[in-house]
């Protein structure tokens, strides 16, 4: 276990280097764009009956299957 342990600690430090490196190329941290606006949530349209062509109660189970 220890050795995993080891292994991830150095995986870690070189993924972290290879960061730095970048952003030192780069001139700067990296730039990311800012995530868009949030959409605003609809209001459902009154004249669609969502629940069209839909039963109204759930047909009885068949528990005569084999």
């Amino acid at each position: 276990m220890r050795k995993q342990v080891t292994e991830l600690g150095r995986q870690m430090r070189n993924v972290d280097a290879r960061l730095d490196f970048t952003e030192q190329l780069l001139g700067g941290a990296l730039k990311l764009a800012p995530p868009p606006d949030r959409l605003e949530p609809l209001e459902p349209d009154p004249d669609i009956d969502l629940d069209q062509g839909r039963e109204t109660e759930a047909p009885p189970l068949d528990t005569n299957r084999a």
